[in-house]
């Protein structure tokens, strides 16, 4: 058993060694909830040393209070300045965008770069390795501990593209490239990176204390992490008015002594339960209650732009420029029509209430938005006994670009026709969603020009 542990341990580093070798962007998703934990310092160093660009992916920050995420930013700023941080709710669908601004953001600015440097004017010729034909300008691999959302993260980044989209082989067998834009392609299996000791382990919930000889170690790296974030998160969930003096370098069994005095956990002759206590401190932080943040603060809506960071915001007029390439004047032609469509009054009445949907970036809650509407419901196309009426149609709501086609017989059919929509205005679908509402199949696609 140890040998096949040992073979696994092995394969996983290799694995992620060889994500950072191949791929340009790195994300590194981490627990929002618990993102010290969840990171690994070795890896980071490692991504940085070898020139590629690492964004921290703070997933599930809906759970979070928006003022303690950005206390995370700046710490991680502070120690990686070269790195980006985005915050994303991978089972919402929030922040998705935006993760997906700043790869491209760094893509495009890495691909003018080369280009500058290099004789050859076009970087879209370049090839990947696995690959005998041209392949596109960039690429991605996500990393991360166990159970961070790793593959939520890709799923909610790529939609439905894997089925649809011509896939490359990738590092080993069975792993391969997804398009996530027609310039950028994204590893389709993330990396996983195991945790250095059984501390860590005990801590992230990967392996019950209850298997461990020492349980007390974990605990004080606990409390030891949460001192050193805010000196008063300790005194103030203990009502121990003297742990915010303690700090963090000083918390040690003395600490745990303390705190399981105040809880009364006391074994024979008045002496405190050490592992009671440390068991105590153990559940109380991987289930929540003794945390970064009070839990009577509100959860950031990580759909609000003010979430983008001003660095992003500032280097979107680079970004622009970068993008205007050789087919830039069909791209401004294409939104110049986009915009001068004119859409019929039946697909004017769909987009008014997709209008309301809070999350018009997903197209799957774009469909579960539009099930809920009576008109939708008993939206009826017929034109005479045999004959339908089909609406294809595109509108910009807030950033996207939203196509929808109503009333084809098929599926298939449905996607191809909107393809060849986006394909000619110049759209490029990231999400795609399909359910039958009433009488009429009703497909609909997220894009961006």
């Amino acid at each position: 058993m140890e040998k096949k542990k040992s073979t696994l341990r092995i394969s996983t580093k290799l694995k992620v060694k060889g994500i950072i070798t191949e791929c340009d962007v790195i994300l590194l998703v981490v627990d929002a909830r618990d993102p010290e934990t969840t990171r690994n310092y070795d890896l980071e160093s490692s991504i940085i040393h070898n020139g590629k660009k690492l964004i921290y992916v703070l997933n599930k920050a809906d759970l979070v209070p928006k003022e303690i995420l950005e206390v995370w930013k700046k710490k991680f700023m502070a120690e990686n300045p070269d790195a980006s941080v985005v915050f994303v709710s991978a089972t919402h669908k929030l922040g998705t965008k935006i993760l997906r601004d700043e790869i491209k953001l760094h893509i495009y600015a890495n691909a003018k770069n080369k280009a500058k440097n290099s004789s050859n004017p076009n970087p879209n010729i370049n090839s990947h390795p696995n690959s005998s034909k041209p392949q596109n300008i960039g690429t991605v691999g996500v990393v991360g501990y166990p159970n961070v959302g790793k593959s939520s993260i890709i799923n909610s980044l790529t939609g439905k593209k894997s089925a649809r989209s011509g896939l490359v082989a990738g590092l080993t067998v069975g792993e391969q490239w997804i398009k996530l834009t027609k310039d950028i392609k994204l590893l389709d299996t993330p990396g996983i990176i195991e945790p250095n000791d059984d501390d860590e382990l005990i801590i992230s919930g990967a392996l019950r204390f209850e298997k461990s000889k020492n349980i007390t170690s974990p605990a004080i790296k606990i409390l030891q992490r949460l001192q050193k974030f805010d000196n008063t998160i300790l005194s103030e969930y203990y009502k121990i008015e003297e742990l915010a003096e303690i700090p963090a370098e000083k918390i040690d069994e003395d600490t745990i002594e303390l705190i399981g005095k105040k809880l009364n956990y006391l074994a024979k002759g008045g002496i405190t339960d050490i592992n009671r206590a440390s068991r105590s401190i153990i559940v109380d932080f991987q289930s929540g209650k003794l945390n970064y943040y009070k839990k009577d603060r509100l959860a950031i809506n990580t759909n609000d732009k003010s979430i983008k960071s001003e660095k992003l915001m500032e280097e979107r007029k680079e970004k622009e420029n970068i993008e205007k390439k050789s087919d830039a004047k069909e791209k401004t032609s294409a939104k110049k029509d986009v915009k001068d469509i004119k859409n019929n009054e039946s697909s004017k009445l769909i987009f008014e209430h997709l209008k309301d949907c809070m999350l018009i970036e997903d197209a799957k809650q774009a469909i579960m938005h539009l099930e809920k509407i009576p008109e939708m419901i008993n939206l009826d196309l017929r034109v005479g006994q045999y004959k339908r009426k089909k609406i294809l149609a595109c509108e910009k709501i807030h950033d996207s670009y939203v196509l929808v086609s109503v009333g084809e017989r098929t599926k298939d059919t449905g996607r191809k026709r909107m393809q060849e929509f986006a394909d000619k205005y110049g759209i490029e679908l990231y999400s795609e969603a399909f359910k039958k509402i009433g009488n009429n199949n009703i497909y609909i696609g997220i894009g961006e020009i």
